[in-house]
């Protein structure tokens, strides 16, 4: 599954954590730079709901809707 996101003024990093179970994420990207778009989640289980947030480095979790 392709995530995208949008640019926050001042971020220089991001990652995204994802899992089953909404607020526990106990996966997560390494960091992606701050000019990332797009990042690409593997290895999900067909069938199966996930919860996803995208997380600025240096700030709170932002979180983002792909249902």
């Amino acid at each position: 599954m392709a995530v995208y996101g949008s640019s926050v003024p001042g971020a220089t990093g991001y990652r995204v954590r994802w899992g089953m179970v909404s607020g526990s994420y106990s996966s997560a990207s390494g960091v992606l730079p701050g000019s990332a778009r797009r990042y690409t989640v593997s290895d999900l289980v067909s069938e199966r709901e996930y919860y996803l947030v995208e997380a600025e480095w240096n700030r709170e979790y932002i979180s983002i809707d792909l249902r």
